[in-house]
């Protein structure tokens, strides 16, 4: 899965849309967000503003508008659709606000204290006597001059003052307001009356609401007296005069202010209540009105269903008055038919009717005779229609005959065409049987030849693959070492980063050491001036109880008074301060971890990978699961030591609310804390799949992450609103919990995580319940104070045993935690005998009943408030007793102590079972995702090794498969060869064949005359015999005695023919084998002009061959003919007598030696004469000598094209 796009508005991208037709636009983001289509619900549209007209919209669909554009410049797509981002959102410069006229809430308040009012009013500043003498102001500002400064207290600048009036306060300027500095020696100075004493409580509310420093006016200086002495006496006494009009007036306007006070304690109570009343009138509103607009859209949604399924039943209604009128207009047709038929019955009735019995017989016969014409005339034009018809069909089936019969004429040919075409199938069955034979022939050499070349092809296939992945390879290891010292350099300058924020924190550590320690100053110096403020509260209701206190200690009193707010304020500001500080620490804190946890992954995770797969959404997912755990804690804890009273201390019922809500925030970001741990180290120790699967998590957390941001951002303005954090907080941990237990392998990942995570949440569920029983405790016992009797008090019997079973379970589920993250840092679980399904059902248990004890009690807390705003006298023990019994019933605090009970027993056996070894497991600890990545780019990094040595070893194979396939074509050749020189024996083996039979004949011809001329020379011998023993000494008369006998030699004349014959044929068959083997090899040579691709590649092999066979050639026939030399002269050898030479042994039939006749016997005599020797018998060899041609057939594949070419050109063969 490529990683999503970050898609912000403001981004030009790049869309592709594939209806109706693939086209591409490319626009700026207006809107991300869901579109209120049918249909299309829960899926995110991305809104384009287009650069022109091509889009479909202006930024509306179905009349709700997201964005504004012109028409047709608005387009709408999914979110899938963006294929890529081509330009970044620009970032929008602050825009710095003209200054604007202060307003009255916004101004700093005088010094005197506010009221108690929820909402910060400016102290109201007097001007009576404005128009009264120097003097008289004079002496007010004396008397505005506090006595005696409060100890201790810090010197404070001089601050601005407000305008006498409302109107000079509505339009003066921050300039002029801060040029305007308090001169007592002004003409008409503002004079402040004395405000009322307000309560601590009012005072800490005021001082929460503003975190700006407050300044206090300085005191008045001294006016000079010079001018006073040198008045005269009589202006003396008109002055002393006027003082004691003035101090007459004063009492006035200490009365008015006694008075005003005493209207103001009257009427802010009744102001309060009608605030309180239309609060809530106004939070019913809002609620009725959130109702009133679910029920519109409820309303419009049924309006457009219903308009839909308006038009629906029109389309309907319409196609039904069509099918209405088309059957009314059959309807008609029908009646008019019908209408006809019945005017025919009718006529046909009324002429039936005039016939009658009663008619004479000549009219009826008139009528019938009429009717039958009638009948006659109806009966003759449907004659003549069914005539006309029976035409029409009659031409229609003459037609219908002639195209049938053109059918069965073209089907006779095509049956003949059949006919023939089978013949000449059957006669071309034989050819194609002959030709498949060859092709069956040709393909086994063809397919031979197709394997090696898809051999080849496929080795040339892999060898070109391999060469592009060692490319590729190659190029992905620079790349890989380009990056890893981008990162390296990368992780140096995150190393100098987080040696430079080590350093700033090491001052800020130091910084906030002196600040906690001025703080822990200012709060013992708070405490004093607390204890000093409450002495001078009572001080002052003393002071106003017996009304003699003076205006000078009034104001001395009004000061240190204020100088303590001003204090608190300060200290107040102060340890605002120290918030935002703590905060941005541990921020900081936590940039550096993560900063150092990202090299370190870096380190294993960068070492050949891309910033692409570091920066993931799983990778993004996990840094924000940690930073909301981090923020989370640190959010709890701030809220938890922002207070150091549980509930608020000595003051009022009030505050109890804001406590218990503040406990129940503190509980839920707990929530948050524990499960967002569990999630980020579970996906540190799933597996590298699970690891992945888990980004979509990163958008998941958006509004966790938006909802602690939130509220530490109230914590560094002071501006937390509990209501709404405690929302926020809910909605969080309702969606954290719903992603925990939607992605099971987060719980699978880590058990023992998964117990703690359980465990923790029930230890803040039993916390949040305790809370709940302290803050009614605490409620109930600061309201009966203030307006019970003493001897009324509420019955909280109720609560006391399901309290103290919580506070025994919550110690048993500590004991129980700290058990189990000491078996997990020795990497232990225990293996719960009821498992981890039980943990949670009593999780979900606990919280439900922490949830509606939470609702329970701010009910009624607020019930009660409201109802002291009310009607103070109305609230006594019977009717908080009686809320408490409908909120807090007896069922639900049985159900509720039963199960925290429960809860006790089980967590306890569970202690006990987890103690013994015997029943844990241990942890099987898998090592983080992107260490197992990195191990992963390790191992494909040495299979690209690898992959290189296979490339090396398969170009080795390559090559050797080359040199076999090489050889394999040379032995081919070779044997092909062999074939043809095997054919060519074959064949002359056949024409031997031939001859054998006729040279059996002659065999046996010449030894029946062997076996004459033995019983001859038998003869001849008794004759010589009989000679020599008769004594003749002439051998003339030897032949004259011999009776004359016919001579063999002279009577057979085919033995000399036969053998003449004999060496001709196999001559000729010599002379067409070579012309056979010649037009071969030319055959031969011309494919291997026409292959020259292929034989290109073996020409070296074919050229050495050639050359060996060349040789081996030239070897054969020098054996052959000393093997024929051997032979021809080891046949005379074994010849009878003496070694003749053939010229002697055979007449001139006998050519010399190596000749290829052979001759005949020739007669002694005959010879005798030629040569004028003497005649003598021998003894000759009469049988037949075998031909030297024979020989030569063992070089029958030497290449003899020169001879054959000069005998075609002799003309001589056949």
């Amino acid at each position: 899965m490529a990683p999503a796009l970050d898609l912000k508005a403001g981004q030009v991208v790049e869309v592709r849309l594939q209806k109706p037709e693939p086209i591409t636009h490319r626009g700026t983001i207006r809107y991300i967000g869901e579109v209120n289509v049918p249909g299309q619900e829960g899926i995110e549209f991305v809104g384009i503003e287009l650069s022109s007209a091509t889009g479909k919209n202006d930024g509306s669909v179905q009349g709700e508008r997201y964005f504004q554009c012109p028409p047709m410049h608005g387009l709408f797509a999914a979110r899938d659709k963006v294929t890529k981002i081509i330009q970044q959102a620009r970032p929008v410069a602050p825009k710095v606000a003209p200054p604007k006229p202060a307003t009255p809430g916004a101004r700093p308040r005088p010094s005197s204290v506010g009221a108690s009012q929820t909402t910060a009013r400016p102290a109201r500043l007097s001007s009576v006597g404005g128009a009264k003498p120097t003097t008289l102001q004079q002496r007010l500002a004396a008397a505005a001059k506090p006595s005696s400064p409060v100890k201790g207290a810090p010197a404070r600048p001089p601050s601005t003052t407000r305008p006498p009036s409302a109107t000079s306060r509505a339009s003066i300027t921050p300039s002029a307001q801060s040029r305007r500095v308090s001169t007592v020696g002004s003409s008409q100075p503002p004079t402040t009356r004395p405000t009322r004493k307000p309560s601590l409580s009012s005072a800490t509310a005021s001082g929460t609401r503003s975190t700006a420093p407050r300044e206090t006016a300085p005191p008045p200086t001294k006016a000079p007296t010079e001018r006073t002495r040198q008045i005269p006496e009589a202006e003396y006494r008109r002055l002393q005069k006027q003082q004691e009009d003035t101090s007459q007036l004063e009492a006035d306007v200490l009365k008015l202010r006694t008075e005003n006070e005493r209207y103001k304690e009257a009427i802010f109570p009744k102001l309060n209540e009608k605030v309180q009343k239309y609060g809530n009138e106004n939070a019913s509103i809002k609620e009725e009105i959130a109702l009133l607009k679910a029920e519109n859209d409820k309303l419009e949604k049924a309006l457009q269903e219903r308009d839909t399924i308006v038009e629906l039943a029109t389309i309907d209604r319409e196609m039904a008055e069509e099918q209405k009128e088309q059957l009314e207009a059959e309807l008609e047709n029908e009646r008019a038919v019908i209408e006809e038929l019945r005017l025919e019955l009718e006529i046909k009735q009324e002429e039936a009717s005039f016939i009658d019995d009663d008619m004479p017989e000549d009219e009826k016969q008139l009528a019938m005779l009429r009717q039958a014409q009638n009948e006659r005339d109806r009966y003759r034009e449907g004659i003549v229609k069914l005539r006309d018809m029976t035409r029409e069909q009659i031409k229609e089936l003459e037609a219908r005959n002639r195209e049938l019969e053109a059918q069965v004429a073209h089907t006779e040919t095509i049956e003949a065409d059949y006919a023939a075409a089978k013949d000449e199938i059957v006669t071309l069955q034989g050819y194609v049987s002959d030709l498949r034979e060859r092709v069956d022939t040709n393909n086994e050499m063809e397919e031979m030849n197709e394997e090696l070349i898809d051999k080849i092809a496929t080795l040339e296939d892999s060898i070109s693959r391999l060469r592009l992945e060692r490319k590729e390879l190659s190029t992905m290891v620079e790349v890989s070492n380009e990056t890893v010292n981008d990162y390296a350099e990368h992780a140096d300058d995150l190393e100098a980063e987080l040696e430079t924020r080590d350093a700033q924190l090491a001052d800020v550590s130091r910084e906030r050491d002196a600040v906690e320690k001025d703080n822990a100053e200012l709060q013992d110096r708070l405490s004093k001036y607390q204890t000093v403020a409450m002495e001078l509260q009572s001080q002052v209701q003393e002071l106003r109880a017996d009304k003699a206190t003076t205006e000078e200690e009034v104001k001395d009193v009004t000061g240190r008074f204020n100088e303590v707010m001003e204090l608190q304020r300060r200290l107040r500001t102060a340890g605002v301060k120290d918030t935002n500080r703590q905060i941005d620490t541990s921020l900081q804190h936590l940039a550096a971890k993560e900063a150092q946890e990202q090299r370190d992954m870096i380190r294993h995770y960068l070492t050949e990978s891309a910033y692409a797969d570091f920066n993931g959404s799983s990778v993004q997912a996990y840094f924000r699961a940690k930073s909301i755990s981090f923020k989370a804690n640190l959010t709890a804890s701030v809220i938890r030591t922002s207070t150091t009273d549980q509930f608020g201390g000595e003051k009022g019922p009030e505050q109890v609310l804001d406590a218990l809500m503040r406990h129940d925030v503190v509980g839920h970001f707990d929530y948050i804390h524990t499960y967002t741990e569990q999630i980020w180290t579970a996906m540190a120790s799933c597996t590298l799949d699970e690891f992945v699967k888990a980004g979509h998590l990163f958008q998941d957390f958006e509004s966790v992450v938006r909802t602690v941001e939130g509220c530490m951002s109230s914590l560094k303005r002071d501006e937390l609103n509990l209501k709404d954090s405690l929302e926020s907080a809910r909605g969080s941990y309702n969606v954290l919990g719903a992603m925990y237990r939607s992605n099971t392998y987060l719980s699978n990942a880590r058990p023992d995580s998964t117990i703690i995570l359980h465990v923790s949440v029930i230890r803040a569920s039993l916390e949040r319940i305790r809370s709940v029983f302290d803050a009614l405790k605490t409620f109930v016992s600061r309201v009966e104070p203030v307006y019970e009797n003493v001897e009324d008090h509420v019955d909280l019997g109720a609560f006391t045993e399901p309290t103290q079973t919580t506070t025994e379970t919550l110690n048993v589920v500590t004991k129980f935690s700290a058990a189990l993250k000491a078996l997990q840092k020795d990497s232990l679980y225990p293996s719960l005998p009821d498992g981890i399904e039980a943990l949670v059902s009593m999780n979900e248990s606990l919280d439900r009943f922490a949830n509606k004890a939470q609702d329970n009690a701010v009910a009624f807390i607020r019930n009660v408030l409201s109802k002291l705003a009310k009607e103070p006298e109305g609230v006594d023990a019977t009717m908080m007793t009686a809320e408490l019994d409908t909120l807090f019933k007896k069922n639900l605090l049985h159900e509720l102590h039963s199960s925290v009970s429960d809860a006790k027993l089980r967590i306890g056996q569970w202690n006990e079972y987890a103690s013994i070894l015997n029943n844990c497991l241990e942890v099987q600890l898998q090592p983080a995702p992107w260490v197992v990545k990195a191990q992963q780019i390790e191992a494909e990094k040495k299979q690209s090794i690898e992959s290189e040595k296979k490339l090396q070893l398969i170009s080795t194979e390559l090559h050797a498969a080359l040199l076999q396939v090489r050889e394999r074509q040379e032995t081919i050749d070779t044997k092909e060869l062999e074939i043809e020189h095997l054919k060519a024996r074959a064949q002359e083996a056949a024409v031997k064949a031939g001859t054998i039979e006729t040279l059996q004949a002659d065999l046996d011809k010449a030894r029946s005359e062997r076996e004459t001329y033995r019983s001859e020379a038998e003869t001849l011998q008794a004759q010589i015999a009989r000679l020599e023993r008769e004594g003749v000494s002439r051998p003339d008369d030897i032949s004259n005695a011999v009776p004359a006998t016919p001579q063999p030699t002279r009577e057979r004349p085919e033995p000399v023919e036969a053998p003449q014959a004999t060496v001709s044929s196999s001559f000729a068959t010599l002379v067409k084998a070579l012309r056979e083997e010649n037009q071969y090899l030319r055959q031969r040579e011309n494919a291997d002009i026409l292959s020259h691709d292929l034989d290109a590649v073996f020409a070296k092999a074919r050229t050495e061959r050639a050359a060996r066979a060349k040789a081996d050639a030239r070897h054969k026939q020098a054996l052959a003919a000393e093997m024929l030399d051997m032979a021809f002269t080891s046949q005379l050898m074994g010849m009878q007598g003496s070694v003749v030479r053939p010229l002697e042994l055979w007449g001139g039939e006998l050519t010399a030696e190596g000749g290829e006749k052979e001759g005949h016997a020739v007669p002694w005599q005959q010879t005798q004469k030629q040569k004028g020797g003497p005649s003598f018998p021998l003894m000759l060899q009469t049988g037949k000598m075998a031909s030297p041609l024979a020989y030569v057939d063992d070089l029958s594949f030497v290449d003899l094209s020169p001879a054959a070419e000069a005998f075609e050109v002799m003309g001589n063969w056949p």
